[in-house]
């Protein structure tokens, strides 16, 4: 059970981490910069998904999480809120207008 709850915790956490840090490093830049909420959306999308996949996993190996030792329930719950961050903020703010290099 602790494992099962470090691994959601720093899901949270590396999505946190995510739209977090380039936000702080633009706010580092110029003071004046902003938060732009559609990151926020991004994170709770994220969030939301990465437990859906849990679930998914779950159902086939229902202590897949509980047999991890703790050390790597928190890496691999990090690691899984920031790659589904990652991935929805590619998917989502694509510069262009949502084209790809190749379609412009």
């Amino acid at each position: 059970m602790e494992s099962e709850l470090l691994f959601y915790l720093f899901v949270i956490i590396g999505v946190l981490v995510r739209t977090l840090l380039p936000y702080l490093k633009k706010k580092a830049e110029n003071p004046e910069t902003p938060f732009d909420p559609k990151f926020g959306y991004t994170a709770i999308l994220a969030i939301i998904t990465a437990y859906i996949e849990l679930a998914a996993v779950l159902v086939e190996s229902p202590y897949a999480i509980a047999a991890l030792p703790p050390r790597l329930a928190i890496l691999t719950g990090f690691f899984f809120g920031i790659g589904n961050n990652e991935i929805w903020n590619r998917i989502l703010h694509r510069r262009g207008g949502g084209r790809t290099a190749k379609e412009k």
